[in-house]
């Protein structure tokens, strides 16, 4: 989108239309297209977690240094080295965001499908917590919602994102 003007004139729209949608808004949709399953699961979690992915990327392919582009042409690079060497390494820290910032939508609409639909899981102790009036309940599912995602944060994106750094600030 960010490269080729026709493909962002033709996906733009369907972006700013669909991103602002809630994950779980897609909920009904789903159980009508797959039904109850993996495959309304699967879908839900996509379309709740794809926006920020494609927003980050585009606009990090937006944001890439052109006199590093002009700089990679001047000393001969093709279209696909300049790709590789200088738009990927600036582009991996946002894709990077956009896929941590996805996983927070992903994992918040599974919770919340789970709350509506599902009969098990976390999203599901909440609900019962809450039906029931257990406080006690609904605290401590809070709380492990929380733990979970540190973990997750922890073990998996703080990791990616030191990466990522070296390579942009070896990039610029």
């Amino acid at each position: 989108m960010a490269l080729r003007p026709t493909v962002d004139n033709i996906f733009q729209p369907f972006v700013q239309i669909f991103s602002p949608v809630p994950g779980i808004a897609w909920v009904p949709l789903a159980i009508l297209w797959f039904g109850l399953g993996n495959q309304a699961a699967i879908f839900i979690i996509i379309v709740g977690s794809i926006f920020p992915i494609i927003i980050n990327t585009v606009q990090g392919a937006k944001d890439v240094d052109i006199n590093l582009v002009n700089a990679a042409k001047t000393m001969g690079a093709t279209h696909a080295q300049i790709l590789k060497r200088v738009m990927l390494p600036s582009i991996i820290p946002y894709i990077v965001t956009g896929l941590r910032l996805g996983f927070g939508f992903a994992w918040r609409v599974v919770i919340a499908a789970e709350m509506v639909g599902v009969p098990n899981g976390l999203g599901y102790m909440l609900s019962e917590g809450r039906a029931t009036g257990k406080t006690d309940v609904t605290i401590v599912t809070m709380v492990c919602l929380g733990v979970i995602m540190i973990i997750f944060e922890k073990i998996l994106f703080e990791p990616l994102e030191r990466r990522t750094r070296f390579w942009r600030n070896n990039v610029s």
